[in-house]
């Protein structure tokens, strides 16, 4: 190790005005002292800086120029200036070279000094690498720097202008990241809220105490992020996302591509405008879906009601108890329940809709006629006790197999000259019967009926 400069001492001078009680001399009233240290060091190209101050601030900025330059602004609390004077001679800012890293460190040689801070400013060349620590203090970093390490106990981080690897762990305080290019993001805060924005990494991965997440304009391959006690948002993201909460709620807007699975235990999810395949799962909360665009999407819900408003694709998912409320959709529902409503509303293709007791009600405003005619099952709805209420467009091809245990059964399509009231069952067909529908109540009414207007249900779809 050798000293690389000499710091300077500036100025002495009372930094603020007034007295408070010292936390270190208890009943004695002391004054903040300050003074201003100053050093410049050469640095060979590619040489990382490590930055330890226990007890202040860091602040990092960059520069072309190829050397270190350090202000420190050390502020003791004494009770004259006396008595600053020996605890400043006692506290040490230094500028070591170890191997090829430029090491910045303070402290103070006394055991149990009176309180005091260090405020650090250190401007280094663009494209360092950086390693920081701070114990009780804020960290800021201007970029562009090289991959960064920060460290800390309790006070903020905010970062901007990584190439690389970024790592952030904290006990307490906030994360926020921005123009994050390339490598790893991994922040970890056990208290605090964690921001990254404006960035393409190869992976994220972020985990949150208390605290809440948010991710914006975020291009990754991996995107994690875990929060127990806070909210996970992510908006306007790319690549293949992972969110997970105790209890807060999930918001994911506005994914273009990728895959996403959204997990909570008793929090709210709300997806809207996203594509690609996705996966929510929630033992009780509820979900609400808008705008999904294409792709096949999994819902499985303990307890909590499902609404999925506009949308095309996939749909398939279970509940334990809950309401579904599917509207505007096009494409292929499949949903299954143990007990509550089923709404289905949309231009369907293929519908798996079954509840163990509550209503099923399926309204269609458009039915493309089934590519496979004979035994295939286009649209099959299944309760155990409820009620089936099904309405169809105007020129359907399919065959209806409508069965209930109790209740009866009420078909009424005009145009088809059909107008069958019957216990029990009916079965008949539509034009060419080249799909098929199956209903199956074992307690109660199943009524098939044509959409208001011909070709619209009766929901205006």
């Amino acid at each position: 190790m050798t000293r690389s400069a000499p710091l300077v001492t500036v100025v002495l001078l009372t930094v603020l005005g007034g007295c408070a009680s010292s936390p270190g001399v208890p009943g004695r009233s002391a004054h903040p002292y300050g003074e201003t240290r100053e050093a410049q060091v050469d640095v060979r190209p590619g040489a990382a800086v490590s930055i330890r101050n226990l007890d202040g601030v860091i602040r990092v900025s960059t520069h072309k120029a190829q050397r270190l330059e350090l202000l420190a602004e050390v502020v003791v609390f004494a009770s004259g200036r006396d008595q600053a004077n020996e605890v400043l001679d006692r506290i040490h800012v230094r500028v070591d070279t170890e191997y090829d890293t430029l090491v910045v460190r303070t402290g103070c040689e006394e055991d149990f000094p009176p309180p005091y801070e260090v405020y650090l400013h250190v401007t280094v060349p663009e494209g360092t690498p950086l390693s920081l620590q701070s114990r009780m203090g804020a960290v800021t970093v201007q970029g562009p720097v090289g991959p960064t390490l920060v460290s800390g106990d309790t006070g903020d981080v905010q970062v901007a202008g990584v190439h690389g690897n970024l790592i952030v762990a904290l006990r307490e305080g906030a994360v926020v990241a921005s123009r994050i290019q390339g490598g790893v993001f991994k922040a970890y805060s056990w208290k605090g809220n964690t921001r990254l924005q404006s960035s393409s990494v190869e992976r994220v991965e972020v985990t949150a105490g208390d605290g809440s997440v948010d991710l914006v304009q975020v291009v990754g391959e991996e995107i994690l992020a875990k929060a127990r006690g806070g909210s996970i948002r992510a908006t306007e993201c790319r690549g293949n996302l992972d969110l997970t909460t105790d209890t807060g709620e999930i918001v994911l807007v506005d994914l273009p591509s990728g895959s996403w699975r959204l997990q909570t235990e008793s929090g709210e999810i709300k997806v809207a405008g996203c594509a690609g395949d996705g996966r929510i799962e929630t033992a009780k909360g509820a979900v609400h879906i808008s705008r999904l665009e294409g792709g096949r999407v999994g819902l499985k819900s303990g307890t909590g009601p499902i609404l999925v408003t506009r949308g095309t694709g996939t749909l398939e998912g279970t509940s334990a108890a809950g309401s579904v409320d599917v509207q505007g959709f096009r494409g292929n529902v499949e949903m299954a329940l143990a007990t509550g409503p089923l709404s289905i509303q949309g231009q369907l293709e293929k519908v798996r809709a079954t509840t163990g007791s509550g209503s099923v009600t399926v309204a269609s405003s458009g039915y493309p006629p089934s590519t496979h005619p004979g035994d295939d099952v286009d649209w099959e709805l299944r309760t155990s006790f409820g009620t089936v209420r099904l309405f169809l467009p105007r020129g359907l091809d399919s065959e209806l197999d409508l069965v209930t245990k109790v209740g009866s059964v009420n078909v009424e399509l005009p145009g088809e000259d059909l107008f069958e009231r019957k216990e029990g069952s009916y079965a008949g067909g539509l034009g060419k019967r080249r799909g098929r529908i199956v209903v199956r109540s074992g307690g109660g009414a199943i009524d098939v009926l044509e959409c208001p207007g011909g070709d619209l249900n009766p929901h205006g779809l």
